[in-house]
């Protein structure tokens, strides 16, 4: 959710993280676990406490977390870690911006799919360039004339172009009924591979072909 916020408004900030504070009993029973946990709770970097002061009849005074926050996107990046996630991602962005923008909307919703593609991310740009500036080009994929990008590139990503392009193509570019990673080359206007169609001749007498008896022929 929050690489996600990179690219839209789904989370603002700052930010109120749900804490819920020992009670009177667990001050009681476990006043150690307490204090370890307060004082972990405080160590924290780039968190806003709002305290609140008890009277335990055993303790006395004590200050406990009434509530705490996260003051920004780039706080909160950098308490889970991520802010390195969140610089591929940008650029991801950046990049989709300057060439394809409307399938922005993806990267919004799958910004962790994006990630793991980085290193593909220009070529599967490019794939998807040339089908818009090739709409159904009947074809099949081997022929596509992007280069570095080969047929097992493009099967092998089937499902993720399917999604761009579905963003990226007017509707009547697209075969709407054809529905499903199998159906990608029917959907969008490529050539499928040939069905092939095995079968052995059983019956001797039935000479198809010059050569061994009963072939076995596709």
């Amino acid at each position: 959710m929050l690489l996600r916020s990179l690219l839209t408004d789904e989370v603002t900030f700052p930010l109120r993280l749900s804490v819920t504070a020992p009670t009177a009993a667990e001050l009681t029973d476990s006043f150690e676990a307490v204090r370890e946990w307060t004082a972990a709770l405080t160590a924290m970097p780039h968190v806003r406490i709002e305290w609140r002061e008890v009277r335990h009849r055993v303790h006395g005074l004590q200050r406990l977390p009434r509530q705490v926050w996260i003051d920004s996107l780039d706080d909160a990046l950098t308490v889970l870690g991520k802010r390195r996630d969140a610089e591929r991602l940008t650029q991801l962005a950046d990049r989709t911006r300057m060439t394809i923008p409307s399938v922005l909307p993806w990267l919004a919703r799958f910004p962790l799919q994006a990630i793991e593609l980085a290193e593909h991310w220009s070529a599967l740009l490019a794939v998807v360039r040339w089908v818009i500036e090739h709409p159904r080009p009947g074809i099949y994929f081997r022929q596509v004339d992007v280069a570095g990008i080969h047929s097992k590139f493009i099967e092998a990503h089937r499902a993720v172009l399917s999604d761009l392009l579905n963003l990226a193509l007017p509707t009547d570019a697209i075969a709407l009924d054809q529905i499903g990673v199998s159906q990608f080359a029917r959907r969008f206007g490529f050539l499928d591979k040939p069905a092939r169609i095995r079968f052995r001749v059983l019956d001797q007498r039935i000479r198809i072909l010059p050569g061994p008896v009963c072939p076995d022929i596709a």
